[in-house]
């Protein structure tokens, strides 16, 4: 069976998650990368110019998870009422906040930005 294009694109962005984990935003390069994922820089390039679009790519996905989460935790009930709902979105959110904070590559301004922005 042969890899698509989106497989193998998610396949780079699930070993740049990797990377950034084990060694760190900043210290992760695009060979780091493509070895994760078992693939050539030529490769990696065919998806991604450069660190920082696979990043952004990243940066997308976890917001994705991130709203894709929220929304099943705010719905979790039927029938409930608004205040359920925002009970249950700050609790999400602070959960969420404790578990992102300390992941090595977000810092703390970071975390600020991603819970802030959107």
């Amino acid at each position: 069976m042969y890899a698509t294009a989106v497989d193998t694109r998610e396949t780079l962005i699930t070993a740049a998650f990797a990377c950034f984990r084990r060694h760190g935003l900043r210290r992760t390069t695009i060979v780091d990368i493509a070895r994760a994922a078992d693939v050539s820089r030529s490769t990696f390039y065919e998806y991604f110019r450069d660190k920082g679009t696979i990043v952004e790519a990243c940066a997308e996905v976890a917001s994705q998870r991130f709203y894709r989460k929220l929304a099943q935790a705010i719905e979790r009930e039927a029938g409930s009422t608004l205040e359920d709902k925002l009970v249950r979105a700050g609790v999400f959110v602070s959960q969420a906040r404790r578990v992102m904070e300390p992941e090595a590559y977000f810092d703390q301004e970071m975390v600020d930005l991603i819970l802030a922005k959107n």
